[in-house]
């Protein structure tokens, strides 16, 4: 029980600052006591490491026969980095905060900051799928709460709702992957015991969750909620889906469906990167995100799930730095530099085995990966060094220089993990991709400094020189095949927009993963 005292305290303190917020001057006390018990819950977390695990379950029912219909906490150490993480970004968060306080910052915002840190902190220690189910169904109750409360007009409430579908249709999977695995024989109440179908069906889960398209209908803005509450929503729901993943077992058969996943993983992740790197969002904050968990995902399934632990835990403070409102200062790029260090690939770094799956092996290569991977660390070197500054007329002159110290904590807290979960840390371990990665991304960023090369206007001439070659096609020289044109017209350019705008040929790809999943579920080749 001692695990999960974090859970109490951050539920405790976001009671505390709803209750201040009716008192006078309550909100700088309440502001001080949010910072208080995630400060507390984050060295709580931190000193219990070496007596891990915990587990908190309902197994004194096993006489009655149906032990795995409850739910099973469980704080390993495969989860712990994760919980460690949450605490740190409930800090960040609250902290920099500090710097829209007499703008939008309220009590409301900070207790739902707090609230959604001990849900995430709850959700991402599960010991079974059912407590997945229930957890991530509450998570899911709250978040359409707060999305609720943050329209101001019906189309806005109609807009937030809808985008709250896509985690339905998650849910619903893990429900069916949790009663298709109950009905198979010789399985138990743990992850171990999760077949090859319902796997599948969760990682499904997982993707849709996570990797959605990088379309404004679907990723929404940040007009959705206040700041603080929309990127701890992102965060959180980042840390409970990638910890469902790394409690699975890495698929070893059926290759055919892990090549269809790596390959629109791979078709999103260049997809949303290019969309970052153009400028055609509407939220940065939430294409982001899909590029990150492309990443992640990809590592487990190549096989490498401690890797992928590693990424998250970096990518984390580096999408801080680049999506907060905070004020630009020395101090604030000092920050910002140490979080690309700890997100490069080199030696004696928190992230330099992030990259170790993207290899020349497998149907998909890994090493093509590599190639957003090198667009996103070019997209954080350049959004860093760029940041735009933060200003407040309404605030307090001690918010300036405390805001961005708030973001130190994410920072550090990947140094400790990886200091106290990988201890040969400091040897010498070279490896390869993530320093291709990081060397490649200077290279883009310099070019780019002295005007060898522009990302945006290279994306310009390649579409100015795609349609000249199109007006200059054989088929408009022919009038033989001026009709047969004319009826394909309309499929191309129905598929020039899916693959431009909607992205939705890589949600048939996905789709096509399920049916074939479902189908060899079947015992059907």
């Amino acid at each position: 029980m001692f695990g999960f005292i974090p859970v109490i305290i951050l539920l405790s303190a976001a009671i505390a600052v709803v209750v201040l917020n009716f008192v006078p001057r309550g909100p700088g006390i309440a502001w001080l006591v949010a910072i208080l018990a995630s400060v507390i819950a984050w060295i709580i977390t931190l000193l219990f490491k070496n007596r891990l695990p915990f587990n908190l379950s309902f197994h004194s029912l096993d006489s009655l026969g149906a032990a795995y219909l409850f739910p099973f906490l469980q704080i390993d150490i495969i989860s712990w980095p994760i919980a460690f993480m949450i605490c740190a970004v409930t800090i960040s968060l609250l902290i920099v905060s500090s710097a829209r306080i007499g703008r939008d910052a309220d009590c409301w915002e900070w207790a739902g900051i707090l609230l959604l840190g001990a849900l995430g902190y709850l959700a991402s220690q599960t010991g079974n799928l059912l407590t997945v189910i229930l957890l991530i169904g509450i998570f899911d109750i709250v978040d359409i709460g707060f999305l609720s409360f943050s329209g101001k007009t019906n189309e806005e409430f109609s807009f937030n709702i809808t985008n709250s579908v896509w985690h339905f249709v998650s849910l619903i999977l893990l429900i069916i992957s949790l009663a298709w695995n109950s009905s198979l024989p010789d399985v138990s109440d743990d992850w171990k015991s999760i077949q090859p179908g319902p796997m599948y069906l969760i990682l499904a889960s997982c993707v849709i969750r996570m990797v959605m398209l990088p379309i404004n209908k679907v990723t929404g803005s940040p007009r959705e909620t206040k700041e603080g509450l929309f990127i701890s929503r992102i965060c959180m729901d980042m840390c409970i889906t990638l910890s469902v993943l790394f409690r699975l077992s890495v698929p070893t058969n059926n290759t055919a469906i892990k090549s269809g996943f790596l390959l629109y993983l791979l078709g999103i992740s260049i997809f949303a990167i290019i969309v970052l790197l153009i400028g055609k969002t509407s939220s940065n904050a939430a294409v982001l995100k899909i590029v990150f968990a492309c990443m992640i995902m990809s590592e487990f399934l190549y096989g490498f799930s401690a890797s992928g632990i590693q990424l998250l835990i970096c990518s984390i403070g580096i999408f801080l730095v680049l999506v907060l409102q905070y004020p630009v200062n020395t101090f604030s790029k000092i920050v910002g530099v140490l979080a690309l260090a700890s997100f490069s690939g080199l030696p004696f770094t928190p992230n330099n085995t992030g990259y170790s799956g993207f290899t020349v092996k497998g149907q998909i290569p890994g090493i093509i990966f590599l190639i957003p991977a090198t667009l996103l660390f070019y997209y954080s070197i350049k959004k860093t060094l760029k940041k735009e500054n933060f200003e407040n007329p309404e605030g307090e002159r001690w918010a300036v220089y405390l805001s961005p110290t708030g973001l130190i904590f994410p920072i550090i807290s990947s140094w400790i993990i990886l200091l106290q979960w990988m201890p040969g840390l400091f040897r010498l371990n070279i490896v390869i991709q993530p320093i291709i990665v990081t060397v490649a991304g200077f290279v883009i960023f310099f070019f780019e400094r002295m005007n060898l090369f522009n990302f945006e206007s290279g994306i310009a001439s390649g579409k100015t020189l795609y349609l000249k070659l199109l007006e200059k096609s054989q088929f408009s020289r022919f009038s033989f095949f001026s009709g047969f044109q004319n009826k394909l017209s309309l499929p191309i350019s129905t598929i020039n927009n899916l693959l431009e705008g909607d992205g939705g040929i890589l949600w048939a790809i996905l789709c096509l993963v399920l049916v074939i999943t479902i189908l060899q579920s079947l015992g059907m080749s």
